[in-house]
């Protein structure tokens, strides 16, 4: 008679979270199942990154997704933001799995264990239990999702972030700094999504275990909607050129929000800037009334009027030298409390002086109005012209059923008579990004050059000299006009292609020549000498390697054999050229700045535009 075996009694589930149950639909043989649950700062302990899994550093190379942290993000902004108590904290869901281990708990198994779906009771419930035996399983009461439970033991299983793992981490180290017993950082509940799966139908042979954690990290990753530009700019309150940007936005966006009566007609319309950054498919549709994006935008108040986030430069340009919250924003401080008093300062010196040149610069005052009264007459048409007009600027209107057919049916229209009033009032260079980029590049320049301190008054300044320049036509290409003879090398080439359009560029092209003109025009300040001769050198550099880029290919024939005879012939031409360039508009600066002297007019020529 054969002795009974010794029952060996089944492996222990010693960890357990309870949760909400869900489950999708399968696909590619596999069906996915999760748990949603909050857990406690302690039970962080329970939950490892990949990068702690023994062996992942030799993982092939498709399955080294997510596994190296960057440390300086998790100390640095991460653990800035867990450990404020000037914000709101909250954040997305942690993606969790649970990788079954071999018999020593040291590495992954290759293959998952078989799923043992069956029925069980328990504490007078009927449970649905999804096993892998002597690893983990997922259950709920039957009929009951919402009573669900997620089972494992630590020995043979590893739960591990899949994504969320810099959040992961900065918690973590969070929960281990020294503190008090009432510290409220314990009394969190973080919210995590537990994700397994099973073999769906048509699948035989059980899957790798890194494939699923790899699949599941690329779905997440890929799948899910990148936040653009512009909602990013709309959503950041820790910068304060994206405040600002905020700003100026508001005051268009609540003009726009008041009765026809109400409104300032001459005020600037959201419209003016592709403030929604608009996406079909993933690809950006500008909208057909924006002259800029918010995206450009904030690069003006970076690069042109405050100048890069939390530097000098920019406290002295807000007026906060010496003040204590000009401190807390250079030290790159910018709370939730003290953005607010950032927003009011932004609010009082530079958005009115910069509301004011985009008003009243002449070509944008003229397509405002031509926007206006594009406004007023469907505003005062029927519904369904008013909520056209609405859904172009706002991108909804309340209009629904048959209304809502209408108008989109009646949207294009609006676009093409929006197009058209655009073209006709926004010349060239204007149209482009080099144009308002020198414009915007000049105001900010001449500001601080100048020594101004009221950002208004200068911008009054500023503004009615710009117009002269642009009634002049030294803004113009056209052949007979100022800028035809000067904007060569500066705003296009001799192949007459648009240059000098990025913002570092900029300084020194358009801008430059712009700050010149609008100087000249006067009445020039004291200080003006000096900042002219400064002015025209920057000037002269752009222009010299604009004439080199023109001469290279004839001077090649000259010179076949290339080399340092070559650079020196291009050199020589390139700097005649540009010193004959430079003394033409030198005597048009001249002849402006004597007329200015005398308090007289300088010949207008007809505006072509």
């Amino acid at each position: 008679m054969t002795a009974d075996l010794p029952i060996t009694p089944p492996l222990v589930f010693n960890e357990s979270w309870k949760g909400v149950y869900g489950e999708f639909g399968s696909g590619a043989g596999l069906q996915a199942m999760y748990l949603l649950t909050a857990i406690s700062p302690a039970d962080l302990d329970k939950v490892s990154l990949l990068e702690e899994i023994p062996g992942s550093e030799r993982w092939q190379v498709r399955d080294l997704f997510q596994r190296e942290v960057d440390k300086e993000r998790v100390t640095g902004p991460l653990m800035e933001y867990l450990r404020t108590e000037d914000r709101v904290r909250f954040f997305n869901p942690l993606t969790l799995t649970v990788l079954p281990m071999d018999e020593h708990g040291s590495s992954v198994l290759k293959r998952m264990p078989p799923v043992v779906e069956e029925e069980m009771e328990e504490s007078g419930h009927s449970w649905r239990t999804f096993e892998r035996r002597g690893f983990y399983r997922m259950r709920h009461v039957r009929d009951q999702p919402d009573y669900g439970q997620i089972d494992w033991n630590e020995k043979t299983s590893r739960i591990v972030a899949i994504d969320g793992q810099h959040r992961l981490s900065a918690l973590k180290r969070r929960h281990a700094l020294p503190g008090p017993g009432s510290d409220p950082f314990h009394a969190w509940r973080i919210p995590v999504v537990v994700v397994s799966f099973r073999a769906g139908e048509g699948r035989a042979e059980p899957p790798g275990v890194l494939e699923v954690v790899r699949s599941i990290f690329v779905d997440i990753n890929t799948e899910a909607r990148q936040v653009n530009e512009a909602r990013k700019i709309l959503l950041n309150d820790r910068s304060v050129n994206c405040l600002a940007t905020q700003e100026l936005l508001e005051v268009a966006h609540s003009n726009d929000l008041r009765s026809l009566k109400r409104r300032r007609q001459e005020s600037l319309p959201l419209l003016f800037f592709d403030w929604r950054g608009h996406e079909r498919d993933g690809v950006v549709v500008p909208s057909p009334a924006a002259v800029r994006t918010i995206g450009e935008l904030r690069s003006w108040f970076e690069w042109f009027l405050l100048g890069e986030d939390f530097k000098p430069a920019q406290v002295e340009a807000l007026g906060l030298k010496g003040n204590p919250l000009g401190q807390q924003i250079q030290n790159g401080h910018l709370t939730f409390r003290n953005s607010w008093a950032v927003r009011k300062q932004v609010r009082q010196t530079v958005i009115p002086a910069l509301l004011h040149l985009l008003e009243n610069f002449d070509p944008y005052r003229r397509y405002i109005a031509g926007l206006r009264n594009l406004e007023l007459r469907y505003y005062t048409g029927n519904d369904v012209q008013h909520h056209a007009f609405d859904c172009l600027r706002f991108g909804s209107s309340y209009a629904t059923g048959p209304t809502e057919e209408l108008v989109l049916r009646v949207l294009p229209h609006i676009e093409g008579e929006v197009e058209k009033l655009k073209k006709r009032h926004v010349p060239w260079p204007l149209d482009h990004d080099v144009g308002p980029r020198g414009i915007v590049g000049a105001f900010g320049r001449l500001r601080l050059e100048l020594e101004a301190l009221n950002w208004l008054e200068f911008s009054a300044w500023f503004t009615e000299n710009l117009n002269r320049v642009h009634a002049a036509g030294w803004l113009s290409r056209e052949r007979g006009r100022k800028g035809g003879q000067f904007l060569r090398h500066v705003v296009f080439d001799h192949a007459d292609n648009v240059v000098n359009y990025r913002l570092k560029d900029a300084r020194k092209a358009l801008a430059a020549y712009v700050s010149l003109l609008v100087g000249s025009y006067g009445p020039p300040p004291a200080s003006w000498p000096s900042v002219r001769v400064h002015l025209l050198e920057q000037l002269n550099s752009t222009l010299v390697r604009g004439y080199k880029r023109e001469h290279r290919p004839a001077l090649k024939k000259t010179h076949p054999d290339g080399g340092r005879p070559l650079t020196d012939a291009i050199n020589e031409e390139a700097r005649k050229s540009a010193s004959r360039h430079i003394r033409r508009f030198e005597r048009e600066l001249e002849r402006l700045e004597a007329t200015a002297a005398f308090g007289e007019e300088a010949t207008v020529e007809p505006d072509g535009v």
